[in-house]
């Protein structure tokens, strides 16, 4: 992900409102992550020992659960219960020991994909965006959107997957191509999911 990322860079989709300052001269591109997950955490990780500047919007809604601690290498037992977003950003959003400058600028947004869309003042067409969502419902909803290029990574069992859809080139394929909407569970099968849960799994599931 992260050296498709850097590949990925454009003047086009470079904001410049919203560039990090590089006391080391390097600088990947601004971009927006959708997901703080496995792949989101992992990726930011990678950046921040990189050295490289770099300014993102974390976009994800979803606190820590104890269930996610074997995957997400940012964090620990202490930020269960933690908005992901918010503990991405206090732990490697911090000022840069050289120069001063803050090599590091992480916008946490606090919501869904749809939500962010529905209240940002900018042009999707020209974002850079890297999905570290874990369902294709949400993967589709992120390219019908239509952001410039979008960076596709998921994880399944010991795999990792990364790809990356231009919609300005025509040869590209796009995210829905690769990932078909998922069946709907029966109201039936739903209820019998729901009574097999004990009450604190059934407190986290309506959460």
């Amino acid at each position: 992900v992260f050296n498709t990322w850097s590949w990925s860079w454009s003047e086009s989709i470079a904001a410049a409102d919203f560039a990090a300052p590089d006391p080391w001269g390097r600088l990947l591109p601004a971009v927006t992550i959708v997901g703080v997950g496995a792949v989101g955490c992992a990726m930011l990780f990678a950046v921040w020992a990189s050295g490289l500047g770099v300014s993102a919007r974390l976009v994800d809604g979803d606190v820590v659960a104890p269930t996610n601690l074997n995957r997400y290498i940012l964090f620990a037992l202490s930020d269960v219960g933690a908005s992901k977003v918010d503990r991405s950003a206090a732990l490697l959003g911090r000022e840069a020991v050289y120069g001063g400058a803050r090599a590091i600028r992480l916008q946490p947004i606090h919501g869904w994909w749809s939500d962010h869309v529905r209240n940002y003042k900018g042009d999707l067409s020209e974002e850079l965006v890297v999905s570290g969502v874990d369902t294709n419902t949400a993967r589709r909803q992120l390219q019908d959107s239509l952001p410039a290029i979008i960076i596709g990574a998921s994880t399944l069992g010991l795999r990792l997957e990364v790809a990356r859809y231009d919609m300005g080139d025509p040869r590209s394929r796009c995210l829905k191509c690769f990932n078909p909407a998922e069946a709907e569970e029966s109201d039936l099968l739903l209820q019998r999911r729901l009574l097999a849960l004990d009450a604190s799994s059934l407190a986290d599931y309506g959460r």
